[in-house]
């Protein structure tokens, strides 16, 4: 988002009836995209969305501010990614990383294959759009999130955040959405909440938990039906509890 920022903020030539402050205050409340093409569902879709997220104070529309940031995406330059289908995190991982790679520019994507040979289609936009939505579905399947696939949150890899590559993931999402690809869509109703600063704090039902024992456990800490029961449970399970700083002997 800093990256947008900057354009935000009057680096480029955009609408003028609204300061770039409140676009981009919007904007991140904003995370799934605005994809329109010709069905009707989604249509609809996007219809009931700008509806949902309609700020009441400037009137603006998901589509208004990301129609402001796609305008002023500088089509005079591009930023070049070479990816290889059997590997696409990889690839646009290494182009993310890369000093000369500008998100405010356009992209310019080349596929090659597993011995380095590039095709030949021309890219006028398919071969962008296509990386995008492959790059999508590799976060979705990602390290960095867990759980079910319409109600994942992050989870930690500690390797990946002395890389820094959960902040790539988020610019890759940012770079998505404003060049017109697909957002990754898998996000718990509580995580979405949280990441778009309508709640302080997470409050992710137990059904949510990938890991089946803890889950197992809390649901059976859940459903007691006495006092004793609770004192009974909280005893066995007191090795989990403590470990989670919830259980004092």
């Amino acid at each position: 988002y800093l990256y947008f920022h900057k354009q935000a903020n009057g680096a480029g030539p955009g609408p003028k009836n609204t300061t770039s402050c409140d676009f981009y205050n919007t904007y991140t409340k904003i995370y799934a995209p605005v994809v329109i093409d010709s069905s009707c569902s989604d249509v609809e879709d996007v219809d009931n969305f700008q509806e949902e997220d309609r700020d009441a104070d400037i009137g603006l529309t998901a589509a208004d501010v990301l129609s402001n940031l796609s305008y002023n995406i500088n089509t005079k330059s591009c930023s070049r990614l070479n990816i290889n289908r059997a590997n696409v995190w990889d690839g646009a991982l290494r182009g993310f990383k890369r000093s000369s790679f500008d998100p405010t520019c356009s992209l310019l994507v080349k596929f090659t294959d597993d011995i380095g040979q590039t095709e030949e289609a021309v890219d006028t936009g398919g071969p962008t759009r296509e990386f995008l939505t492959l790059l999508m579905d590799a976060i979705k399947t990602s390290r960095f999130f867990e759980g079910k696939e319409d109600g994942k949150y992050l989870s930690f890899d500690s390797k990946a955040a002395e890389g820094d590559e959960y902040f790539h993931v988020g610019r890759m999402v940012a770079v998505s959405i404003v060049h017109g690809g697909p957002g990754p869509r898998c996000f718990s109703p509580s995580f979405y909440q949280y990441l778009v600063g309508k709640v302080k704090t997470i409050e992710a039902p137990i059904e949510d938990i990938p890991d089946t024992e803890v889950r197992n456990v809390l649901l059976e800490i859940k459903n007691a039906r006495t006092l004793e029961e609770l004192v009974e449970l909280a005893d066995k399970h007191s090795s989990m509890l403590q470990t989670a700083r919830f259980y004092n002997a």
